[in-house]
């Protein structure tokens, strides 16, 4: 699939234009050869060297490091793709297409493992949220229970001043009615010292 993908691909990009570097039978090489051309490709392109290579290397070839132009496009007919002059130029460009290939899902895998570090950072962010959420609710809990202790004690203070106001002014009372009781017996006893003085005057005058 990926050898299809990037032979369509460069074949199709290519196929206005005349940047093939169509070399003479003499100088073309053999397209896919890994001894001749050290890349890293896929193993599916590493496939489709052994399956072109079998159509080069049979008994029927003349040499070993011939072209062999049937094979290839008896190889590209089987895929289903039109017939392209494969070169080593062309093969070059296949090159860099797989290497850019290789980048892409490299880079595909690099930013699915960090998106998976993103969604890990993300659930222990989200955990320490919630254990945060759960811990300041149950502070709010214990606010709001100290602050309810609270107003009823400051309520339980206000009843207590006031029975202390009223057993205050209950001991005024008490204070006042004593000294009216002082008072009227002092009255009593000054009319008494009147009247006792008023006798003595009249005892005593000859």
């Amino acid at each position: 699939e990926s050898y299809s993908f990037v032979v369509r691909h460069h074949y199709w990009a290519q196929s206005t234009s005349n940047s093939f570097d169509i070399a003479p039978d003499r100088s073309r090489r053999l397209l896919f050869d890994p001894r001749r051309f050290k890349v890293n490709l896929p193993l599916s392109i590493k496939k489709a060297f052994r399956e072109v290579m079998r159509g080069r290397y049979g008994s029927n070839s003349r040499r070993r490091n011939d072209y062999s132009q049937e094979a290839e496009e008896s190889y590209v007919r089987r895929s289903g793709l039109p017939v392209p002059d494969l070169t080593v130029n062309t093969y070059n460009k296949i090159c860099e297409a797989s290497t850019d290939l290789d980048w892409a899902l490299r880079h595909s895998l690099e930013m699915k493992k960090e998106n998976e570090c993103l969604h890990d950072i993300e659930r222990s962010f989200n955990e320490k949220l919630s254990a945060t959420d759960t811990k300041l609710n149950e502070a709010i809990g214990k606010l709001k229970k100290n602050e309810a202790l609270l107003r009823e004690r400051e309520r339980e203070r206000e009843r207590e001043r006031e029975r202390e106001r009223e057993r205050e002014r209950e001991r005024e009372r008490e204070r006042e009615r004593e000294l009216s009781i002082l008072k009227r017996q002092y009255e009593i006893s000054s009319q008494e010292v009147e009247r006792l003085k008023t006798s003595y005057a009249k005892r005593s005058k000859p």
